[in-house]
């Protein structure tokens, strides 16, 4: 399973951990508006995040070839991944979700997945109609 990662903050690089011990995962696509974080350069990270205590570890080694994007919409128009992984800001993860249902792919987002019974539904409605047929 070809995985892209849109957010990989703290969060995202525990997911992207995770995700990456999986034998039958590939590591696709590798997204943050942070560029330090999608380049996995931990020497480039600002010192203030730093002294903040709350910088990713990184230990996932990325192979070089694997897109790095600071616009999660640029992972969604790559054909080679099969799905994301949203570790996004809360108030993003619907939105993201949302458009990568829309471009087909599979989606792991967790909670809050919305913030309104608006999105919530709009994300079931996505779902049926992009994944379940």
């Amino acid at each position: 399973i070809r995985v892209g990662f849109i957010g990989v903050g703290n969060r995202g690089d525990q997911l992207l951990d995770a995700f990456a011990r999986q034998p039958d995962v590939q590591i696709a696509a590798i997204c943050d508006v942070y560029d330090p974080y999608a380049q996995r350069d931990g020497g480039a990270i600002h010192p203030r995040y730093k002294a903040m205590g709350r910088v990713p570890r990184m230990r996932t080694a990325v192979p070089a070839g694997v897109p790095r994007v600071g616009d999660f919409r640029r992972v969604l128009e790559l054909k080679d991944v099969d799905a994301v992984c949203i570790a996004t800001p809360d108030h993003w993860h619907a939105p993201a979700a949302l458009l990568a249902l829309d471009a087909g792919k599979h989606v792991y987002v967790e909670k809050p997945c919305s913030h309104n019974i608006r999105e919530g539904r709009a994300l079931l409605d996505a779902a049926r109609r992009h994944l379940l047929g």
